[in-house]
């Protein structure tokens, strides 16, 4: 797991996109706090960019969660990625990290949410 840096960190508690899942647009409650996810990797690292931080409810993000999560279920994870991607645009992703397939990303990912 890649730490989020100080500067994002503090954009993070200022932006109001943070304080919703970007999943179920629901706010944080007393047992279910809002954490933050590593949408995608590039080159086996996670990518430490403001539009690849997706706020999850801790339900939807933990391991050990008895309801689908972004770790534990594929079409979960799948979700995420997906708005991780809208959130940069494709343009952009194909410019700053070219060594990857995205149309082919976005195509497995499709298929993996239609199954």
């Amino acid at each position: 797991m890649t730490p989020i840096p100080l500067k994002h960190r503090k954009l993070i508690e200022t932006d109001p996109y943070f304080s919703r899942s970007c999943l179920s647009g629901k706010k944080a409650a007393w047992n279910n706090r809002i954490v933050i996810h590593h949408a995608l990797e590039y080159a086996g690292r996670q990518i430490s960019e403001m539009w690849n931080y997706c706020p999850l409810l801790d339900s939807e993000h933990s391991r050990y969660s008895a309801t689908p999560s972004a770790h534990n279920d594929k079409k979960v994870n799948d979700r995420v990625k997906l708005i991780a991607i809208e959130r940069a645009g494709l343009e952009y992703l194909k410019k700053v990290f070219p060594k990857k397939d995205w149309d082919g990303e976005i195509r497995k990912i499709n298929f993996n949410l239609s199954r």
